[in-house]
């Protein structure tokens, strides 16, 4: 993935958490630097075999996340689809890449609030 790319979603990132936690102005750019960091595909790349997409049983279609488009499409629920298609409780509705990417993100701001803990403590 491009590097601007990459950028502009890291920004987005932190824009989103800023709005919702707080955090001192001086360690933005560092923040933004760890979620790119997290981002980044050289960094912890995504195995080559998880699946980008993930197919909807009802319609055939493929989708990143399939629990918005089961409800605006087909008026189901999760649980209500997994169990039309006798699937596991336990069964994701998140293409395995797209899971790996949010837990990346989320290592990310877990990581900068553990580091912000810690100064203030310290």
């Amino acid at each position: 993935m491009d590097k601007g790319i990459i950028l502009l979603l890291a920004v987005d990132i932190v824009k989103a958490y800023v709005k919702h936690n707080r955090i001192d102005h001086i360690e933005v750019p560092d923040f933004i630097r760890t979620t790119f960091s997290a981002l980044d595909e050289s960094h912890d790349p995504v195995p080559n075999d998880a699946p980008t997409l993930i197919n909807c049983l009802e319609c055939g279609r493929a989708y990143k996340i399939l629990k918005k488009h089961l409800f605006a499409a087909h008026g189901l629920s999760p649980s209500d689809y997994r169990a039309k298609h006798t699937l596991p409780d336990h069964e994701p509705l998140v293409a395995p890449e797209s899971s790996l990417r949010r837990r990346q993100v989320q290592v990310a701001i877990a990581e900068r609030r553990r580091a912000g803990r810690l100064t203030e403590e310290g």
